[in-house]
């Protein structure tokens, strides 16, 4: 009895395992609506998916067989686990026959006047995606109560769309899934032929930034003006999208957005793309040269992307000079003469390249036989045209010459027009006339480093001498380093053996630059000295722009003293204190002549 159960036992593992080893051996594996899955594996690192010869890797314990497009037919499909040590182990495998599935058929019809693209089901899908090419990537469409699927034309002149209908299966037949891409054009656009009435045009290379001159019938200065511009892309369909980054120009002080969608920093700039037969007109404020040209200084532009310049009007007046400016004789003004070049030290022309785009393009090496390490050094020289022209206008965004680190803040500013009151416009130099600064800079190997940023294209550097400075020194004189806070030592006559709190000075002083000439602008933001009873501030204007209204006009000639009442926090035994020193530029000076307290003079004088 015992023997025929045991041979009956081994009659059915026999059975067993031949009924395992043929047709489908599908372990875990499970195929619904075209995702095959298996249950997880502890310790596995990867999953590898064969079919047909080619294997996929993936990390989830899931494949979209349905998007396995290139296998069409009868195939088999096999899972392995894949673990850190590299040991594989065989998870199941299935027989599919996969089909193919007809493609969705997009068209697009109209809704309360506004345009769709839509699509009708397909046998054998389980749902669609689409991409409408606007930003928000793949999603998951709705069917509308009539079964079929709409999406909503975002750019009503040119936009694209993705539907993918997904596949699906049913026992182990497989429907694979199927896309169309359908592209919708409106009949409105820009006729290119009207091109030639409108001379004003630039059409973008694409390079980042790029500027256009228009000429007016205005004379130099700056004003409000109303500026329509057509803008298209290459066949003068609407723009879409963004540009490279954030699409626009920029006036005197303000951005000029043509975005699709809004920039996280920069609210208003989305929804700002006209229609490209509308043109769009924008108030601004821009600068006019003195041959009566606008430069509009363009960013982020794709390239074949175009603007026309329909027309500029001033006092509701058009002063559009399509015929290219030089509406007034220019002043006379003497030249630079480009032929002596070679006899100066250094000559650096500007490549026209933002300087956020590529900072090393504003770097100019001047030789010079100081030791290699930090100086601090006054540089004297010239700016002009390529033609030894005089430059104006601001630049790119804020024409300005720095030291060794371009962040450091000590800018020689040569704005024609003020950015904002922190960066008011200067007194622009002559092409003959020589201007000398200081810079902060670093020597190595037998050059120092200075930055020229934002010059427009072909403008010109020119550097005489470099001298390094001589550094006042002595007690009641400060010469800033450029740092934004500095402490300013001062020592008093006011010795004892108990330490003095809340002293009244009256301390005079001058402020000069580091050649002894007068201060101007804000320094680094807001030029202030600040003692135990508050800021005293030196600026030419408020640096907030309302918060601080008190700092306006508070910065005096050079020469000339000034007298204010100090509340020192405290005194020490040997007579010390200390006033905080904020927002100098560097080499900026102020010496102290006087302090008096109870009326008796109490600066320490040095022998």
């Amino acid at each position: 009895m015992k023997k025929t159960i045991a041979m009956l036992t081994v009659a059915v593992l026999l059975i067993s395992l031949l009924l395992t080893g043929c047709g489908q051996k599908s372990g875990s594996l499970k195929l619904e609506n075209g995702m095959l899955s298996w249950e997880a594996v502890d310790g596995a690192l990867s999953y590898e998916v064969s079919m047909g010869g080619h294997t996929e890797t993936v990390s989830d314990p899931s494949y979209d067989l349905a998007s396995a497009s290139d296998y069409v037919g009868e195939y088999t499909v096999s899972v392995s686990a894949v673990k850190s040590n590299g040991k594989r182990t065989e998870l199941g495998s299935l027989d599919v026959t996969a089909t193919t599935m007809s493609k969705p058929v997009v068209g697009v019809t109209t809704a309360g006047g506004d345009p769709y693209f839509t699509w009708n089901a397909v046998d054998g899908a389980s749902d669609y995606w689409y991409d409408a090419h606007d930003g928000g990537g793949l999603r998951q469409a709705t069917a509308e109560e009539d079964g079929s699927y709409r999406v909503k034309v975002t750019n009503t002149q040119k936009q694209m769309i993705r539907v993918v209908a997904k596949g699906s299966s049913k026992e182990n037949v497989l429907m694979l899934s199927a896309e169309t891409l359908y592209q919708y054009e409106s009949d409105q656009q820009f006729d290119l032929a009207l091109l030639a009435k409108h001379p004003a045009a630039i059409t973008s290379t694409g390079k980042g930034v790029e500027q256009i001159s228009v000429g007016t019938t205005l004379s130099k200065g700056l004003y409000e003006l109303e500026v329509s511009v057509y803008v298209m892309d290459s066949s003068g369909h609407q723009l879409a999208g963004n540009g490279t980054w954030g699409r626009r120009f920029i006036s005197a002080n303000d951005n000029i957005w043509f975005c699709a969608n809004e920039l996280e920093q920069w609210p208003g700039s989305g929804g700002t793309i006209p229609a490209p037969d509308v043109a769009d007109t924008r108030k601004m404020t821009m600068a006019v040269d003195r041959g009566g040209n606008v430069v509009f200084t363009m960013y982020d532009w794709i390239a074949g992307e175009m603007m026309v310049v329909a027309d500029i009007k001033h006092n509701g007046v058009s002063v559009l000079n399509e015929s290219g400016g030089l509406p007034n004789p220019l002043p006379e003004v003497q030249k630079f003469d480009v032929s002596t070049l070679d006899n100066y030290l250094k000559v650096y022309q500007a490549p026209g390249t933002y300087f956020n785009d590529d900072p090393d393009a504003s770097k100019v090496l001047v030789p010079t036989t100081l030791p290699d390490g930090e100086h601090t050094v006054n540089v004297s020289y010239y700016v002009m045209t390529a033609a030894g022209d005089l430059i104006e206008g601001n630049g790119l965004w804020g024409r300005r010459i720095t030291g060794s680190d371009p962040e450091a803040g000590d800018y020689a500013w040569l704005n024609e027009y003020d950015i904002s009151s922190k960066f008011p416009a200067v007194t622009m130099p002559r092409p003959t006339q020589l201007k000398t600064s200081l810079f902060n800079v670093v020597v190595k190997d037998g050059h120092l480093t200075l930055h020229a940023i934002d010059f427009n294209i072909g403008e010109m550097l020119v550097i005489q001498e470099v001298k390094e400075m001589e550094i006042p020194s002595g007690n009641g004189v400060f010469v800033s380093s450029g740092e934004l806070s500095e402490k300013f030592r001062i020592l008093t006559t006011l010795t004892g053996d108990t330490r003095l709190t809340g002293v009244k000075l009256e301390i005079t002083y001058e402020v000069s630059d580091a050649l002894g000439g007068s201060l101007s602008g804000n320094g680094t933001w807001g030029r202030r000295m600040y003692a135990g009873d508050g800021e005293h501030w030196l600026c030419t204007t408020d640096p907030s722009e309302g918060k601080f209204p008190v700092a306006a006009g508070t910065l005096p000639e050079a020469g000339k003293a000034v007298t204010e009442t100090f509340t020192i926090a405290e005194i020490g035994k040997k007579g010390g204190f200390s006033i905080e020193m904020l927002d100098f530029n560097a080499g900026e000076m102020v010496k102290i002549t006087s302090i008096k307290y109870n009326g008796q003079e109490v600066l320490l004088k040095e022998d």
